[in-house]
């Protein structure tokens, strides 16, 4: 009796269970990319008619496009796709030997190389910063704002419920918490006077 409720238990399953995945793929590992992707996009989807089933070709590298008017700063355009130059290379090398050994590996000109270029990206870095992204301004705008107004609120809610402790270590730390909030609130975080 055993046996045959066994067998239509397995003939149950077998009727509805379908596997939707690859036989023998196991959890979280991704199959590499194949060029079977872009065979399976389905025609007249949005996706395949904004192109992004496709993928983005490279071509070579831009022209650099001067734009000049007088009296006028010049504008530039294009340069994209550019290769790394040797120099860039050779130090990338080196950088990764020093990495992965010790500065020791290298001879003083190949480290001197290295300093070089790395000070030169550096320079090249701060004089040309890039433009900040919209969330990096508003978290560097209200962020000061939140502790400017929200330490206040925060004592308030302390004094509220715990003002009427007599315990002398919870007073000072709530007058404590009120010249903090003070500071914050008159523009100066870092707890220094003004002159």
């Amino acid at each position: 009796m055993g046996e045959e409720n066994s067998e239509e238990g397995e003939g149950f399953a077998n009727a509805f269970l379908e596997h939707y995945g690859i036989k023998g793929m196991k959890w979280g590992v991704h199959r590499k990319a194949s060029s079977q992707h872009e065979d399976r996009t389905v025609e007249g989807s949005t996706r395949t008619k904004l192109g992004f089933h496709k993928k983005p070709q490279l071509s070579g590298p831009s022209p650099i496009v001067l734009k000049t008017a007088p009296g006028a700063k010049i504008k530039t355009a294009g340069g994209q796709n550019h290769s790394p130059s040797e120099d860039a290379k050779r130090v990338a090398v080196f950088k990764q030997q020093a990495k992965a050994s010790t500065t020791d590996s290298l001879s003083t000109k190949e480290l001197r190389d290295l300093v070089d270029r790395m000070n030169l990206e550096q320079q090249y870095g701060r004089l040309n910063p890039q433009q900040e992204s919209l969330g990096k301004k508003f978290v560097k705008n209200s962020v000061p704002l939140a502790l400017k107004f929200g330490s206040g609120m925060a004592v308030n809610a302390a004094k509220s419920k715990y003002g009427d402790t007599p315990d002398p270590k919870v007073q000072v730390a709530l007058k404590l918490g009120e010249m903090v909030a003070q500071q914050l609130q008159q523009g100066n975080g870092n707890g220094k006077k003004k002159k």
